[in-house]
């Protein structure tokens, strides 16, 4: 799932403008997931992808007080 996901969410961050902060949250709002859990696997995973430069142009930039966390799409 993981995997298949990353792929619309990384196609959705492409039509966005260079250094246009966000949280996961506001890229798949309409995209359906069935449980809780499977978010919060997705927003490690994402964020592990991140961290290891596998998503190009984003970077992390901190985890808020709601404890989200922010990306910034930098190109």
């Amino acid at each position: 799932m993981n995997e298949k996901f990353l792929i619309k969410i990384k196609k959705r961050i492409e039509k966005m403008p260079a250094r246009t902060e966000f949280e996961l949250s506001n890229i798949y709002y309409d995209i359906r997931i069935n449980n809780r859990p499977s978010i919060q696997s997705f927003g490690k995973f994402f964020k592990k992808k991140v961290l290891e430069e596998r998503v190009e142009n984003v970077s992390y930039v901190e985890r808020t007080s709601d404890n989200h966390a922010h990306y910034i799409k930098t190109k």
